[in-house]
């Protein structure tokens, strides 16, 4: 029996494309298990006189965070041994890590692959809002999504690369972005499914460092923003090029977001501040990385790229005042930068003697001010900078 776990952020569409193409191909032998429904009914059964949190937060104070995972398990279980041997099971709906794994350790599956389906965050909320209603504001709904990543896709991710099992990914911007071929490709009969050993991989830099490394270029607190002119955490590595460098992904990946600053293109942040021009991947630990300020996006939304591909090319867009990439490691998939959502890129990048890197850096006009900063590394602000609200040279 072949096992699939689609699994993904609420209101992916998962569920609904799924249906389509078991009914579009008329395929007798798949059987949808859905989590949702699953648990709807062990409520109903239950405690129908309570809403369904207050009964699994009553359940895990009396048994244990594990109980949800051991009764959503014994009920697949049910479902399994009355499926015949050919038949496929595709189990829909796990959004956490532990519930997953319980899963897959209790039923002893070895022949089994995750298909994890992404999608932008506003068809997320346009299908949320399609099904439910206003119920909650983009920022509830964000702050809900977030919630689900921390738990879920990270997580994971190791996992299924702790076991040498295999997630692949689907990234829908739009709901006609269906994942047919995914599917059949699992389905097919007379093809096993696809296995595929992955080794731990790691970061390479996205642009070797050659100018000598300033305090205001890494990560940490930073005494005094240069812009903002304030105390500021600085959630990524700077590292200082020529503009139009080529920029290189750190590790394979999906590109979730690429293109101007999401905010500076809505308008509700000024073109010369936050990321400017960025590429994000989601690399297969779950993780994004973020290049920020270029000159030139090289990929799209959707695009799968591998580890050394170019993706774009340096420059100095949207808050910088000298041309540098702002390489950023997010833990999970999130939307979020800051100390806790963020990762030290330097202690997943290979070892690099920053220290002694003695280049200054000489490309005009702005060599002028890396001087200042070099010299004044706290005390330099926007008013110092003649070209700050120039587009020709932050773009």
């Amino acid at each position: 029996m072949k096992t699939i776990f689609l699994v993904g952020p609420h209101a992916s569409g998962k569920t609904y494309s799924t249906k389509e193409v078991i009914k579009k191909m008329n395929l007798q032998n798949v059987k949808i298990i859905d989590t949702g429904p699953i648990m709807r009914g062990l409520h109903k059964e239950s405690a129908p006189d309570k809403t369904i949190d207050s009964w699994i937060d009553e359940l895990e104070k009396r048994h244990g965070k594990g109980i949800t995972s051991e009764l959503i398990c014994k009920e697949i279980k049910k479902r399994m041994d009355k499926m015949n041997n050919d038949d496929c099971a595709i189990v829909i709906g796990f959004r956490t890590f532990d519930g997953l794994k319980h899963t897959i350790e209790s039923l002893g599956l070895t022949d089994y692959n995750i298909l994890y389906v992404e999608a932008s965050f506003d068809l997320l909320y346009q299908n949320y809002c399609s099904r439910e209603g206003n119920k909650k504001t983009r920022e509830e709904f964000a702050k809900y999504l977030e919630e689900e990543l921390q738990s879920g896709l990270g997580l994971l991710r190791t996992f299924a690369l702790d076991n040498n099992s295999r997630i692949d990914y689907f990234y829908r911007t739009s709901n006609n972005d269906g994942f047919e071929n995914c599917l059949l490709h699992y389905l097919s009969p007379n093809k096993e499914m696809p296995r595929k050993e992955i080794n731990m991989a790691t970061y390479i830099w996205p642009i070797e460092p050659t100018f000598k490394l300033l305090e205001h270029d890494k990560y940490g607190l930073r005494k005094k923003h240069m812009i903002l002119g304030t105390p500021r955490f600085h959630s990524g590595h700077d590292i200082t090029a020529r503009t139009l460098t080529p920029v290189n992904a750190s590790i394979d990946g999906i590109v979730v977001r690429a293109g101007l600053d999401e905010k500076i293109a809505s308008g509700s942040a000024q073109w010369n501040e936050r990321y400017g021009n960025k590429v994000e991947l989601l690399d297969r630990y779950g993780r994004i990385t973020l290049y920020a300020h270029l000159r030139d996006v090289l990929v799209n939304e959707g695009d799968y790229v591998t580890q050394g591909q170019q993706i774009g090319l340096s420059g100095c867009s949207g808050g910088s005042r000298i041309p540098h990439v702002h390489f950023e490691v997010r833990k999970t998939n999130t939307l979020h930068s800051g100390k806790d959502n963020t990762i030290n890129p330097l202690l997943l990048l290979p070892e690099f003697d920053l220290e002694k890197l003695e280049k200054h850096f000489d490309e005009e006009p702005y060599a002028e001010i890396w001087e200042k900063v070099l010299n004044s590394e706290w005390e330099i602000t926007d008013d110092d900078i003649w070209y700050a609200k120039n587009k020709i040279y932050i773009r």
